[in-house]
């Protein structure tokens, strides 16, 4: 239904994350641009960003993880 509305509204694309495969079909019979960015791509720069801020109040001990990372892979 999320596409659907999105459709209703006139908008010529769409950004969000965690698509389904229908999703992806029904945006393409809308003529919808569907961007899937994926949570590490939208998540990972605020991250860094909090980390700043929490360092900012003395926190010192608040690091970010070096182990993270995302681990997809797309061929073409």
């Amino acid at each position: 239904e999320t596409v659907s509305a999105v459709a209703k509204t006139g908008a010529q694309a769409y950004l969000t994350s965690d698509c389904k495969f229908h999703q992806f079909q029904e945006s393409r019979d809308r003529n919808l641009i569907l961007i899937d960015a994926g949570h590490y791509a939208t998540e990972r720069p605020a991250c860094d960003r909090l980390v700043q801020k929490f360092q900012s109040l003395n926190l010192d001990w608040v690091q970010l993880s070096q182990k993270d990372e995302d681990f997809r892979q797309f061929f073409a």
